[in-house]
This record gives C-alpha cells, sequence and structure tokens, in this order.
C-alpha cells in the first residue's frame, strides 16, 4: 500500500504522487457519520486514504440511523435504519474501497468523555475532521489539535450555507482563535438522543408538551370542525391535500 502503482492514474495526475502517498499512509480521525460525515468518508474512499499498513481511518459517532436520515446521509440504506451511524458508514466504505481501513466508534468527544485515546495512543491520528453540529464539541476537539500538535479539518452547514476551515499547526490560526455566532436552536439530534445540558432536556419537555397538548388537540379540532361543516368525505379529502 502507498506505491504509486496502487492509484489510479487519474488521481496521480490530478493529486500528484507525494499526496497520493501521503493520504494512503495517513491516520485520521472523523468526529461525526451524519450528512457531512457520509460525505468525507466517500471522498476519503474514492482517493485511496488510509490504505497503507498501519493507516487507519477511525470515525466516532453515538447515534444511530433513523429513515429520515436517508435522504441526505448517502451512505446509508433501508437495511441500515437502527444500526450505530459509524458502523454502517464503515460498511459503506469498505464497499466502496476495501482497501482503506476503517475503525469505527461509538463514543462521545468532549470533555470528560474518555476520549483520551484517540489523541495520546500509539495509533493517534495524523488530522481529526470534524462533523460536528455544535460549537462546544468543536471547540473542544479544535483544543486537543492545537496541544498535540495535530492538523484539522472543520466542516459545518447551516441551512443553504456551508463553511470548512483547515487548520495547519504553526502555520495557521485554530478554529477557537476566532468566535462563531451563538447557535440560534438546539440540533433536533442532540435533543432526541444525547441531551447533556438542563437546556436541552428543558427544550425536550417543551417540544413534547406542544406535539401532545398542542399540535394533537388543535388538529383533532381542525378535523372535528371540517366534519361538521363538510361532511367526512371532504374532510377526509382536505387531509389528505
Amino acid at each position: 500500500g502507498g506505491a504509486e502503482g496502487d492509484h489510479p492514474p487519474g488521481l496521480l495526475r490530478a493529486l500528484g504522487p507525494a499526496a497520493c502517498r501521503a493520504l494512503s499512509s495517513a491516520n485520521i480521525l472523523l468526529i461525526g457519520a451524519g450528512a457531512i460525515g457520509c460525505e468525507v468518508l466517500k471522498n476519503l474512499a474514492a482517493v485511496g486514504a488510509c490504505t497503507a499498513p498501519g493507516a487507519a481511518l477511525t470515525v466516532t459517532d453515538m447515534d444511530r440511523i433513523e429513515r429520515s436520515n436517508l435522504s441526505r446521509q448517502l451512505l446509508f440504506r433501508d437495511r441500515d435504519v437502527g444500526d450505530l451511524k459509524s458502523s454502517a458508514a464503515a460498511r459503506a466504505v469498505g464497499m466502496m474501497n476495501p482497501r482503506t481501513t476503517v475503525v469505527p466508534h461509538d463514543r462521545r468527544v468532549g470533555e470528560g468523555a474518555g476520549d483520551g485515546d484517540f489523541w495520546t495512543d500509539g495509533t493517534a491520528a495524523d488530522v481529526a475532521v470534524t462533523a460536528l453540529d455544535n460549537v462546544e464539541a468543536r471547540l473542544y476537539v479544535d483544543a486537543q489539535c492545537v496541544a498535540h500538535g495535530l492538523g484539522l479539518v472543520d466542516a459545518g452547514t447551516l441551512g443553504s450555507r456551508g463553511n470548512v476551515q483547515a487548520v495547519v499547526p504553526g502555520a495557521s490560526e485554530s478554529y477557537g482563535s476566532s468566535a462563531d455566532p451563538p447557535e440560534p436552536a438546539v440540533p433536533v439530534c442532540t435533543l432526541k438522543h444525547f441531551p447533556y445540558e438542563t437546556s436541552h432536556t428543558v427544550e425536550w419537555a417543551r417540544d413534547l408538551f406542544g406535539g401532545l397538548f398542542g399540535a394533537r388537540p388543535n388538529k383533532a379540532a381542525w378535523t372535528a370542525g371540517a366534519v361538521a361543516e363538510t361532511g367526512p368525505a371532504a374532510a377526509a379529502a382536505a387531509l389528505w391535500e
């Protein structure tokens, strides 16, 4: 692995032999296997990353796949619903490029999470790639990369907007050197699966209360009014519009 002959000629022409060798021998830590994480994994598999002996692409994500994920997270299929995102993503990468070594985890990365071996053991990453949905986790990963002299590639989206930042140790500012605007809302996946702050629990309770005692009664009242006014058939037809 890692020899020029292991890479397609088109890739060698596009990236150059040195970049291809660096990619194949890199140890990469990807944090998050959602929409952005799936794109990153697909691209890394396509360029032959982590294919040399001793190289590994470590991916960690605590979430499990829901059916609603399938429309935007391209590595997952119907059969994967309910599985860990990291494990399903590793299987998908294995089908795309069997030579890429993928190590899946379902561990949280953050203060007190016990993620020290991601940064300090013998297989620690050369570069971290973040595909996260909150600023706090990004700042934590950035601090670890600064402390251990690792490269960082951070990517994020909000609606139709996107951002990517590459951090080179000793040559560029870190992610935490500039402040992001405050997050306008708590991500839905955090609320549903891993609320870790009091505000998350309060927001989850408000959302549940609104659904049970707001949306459903309002829908029932509207349906009852429509049936009384137009009849059952017309009301039923209106529900499908």
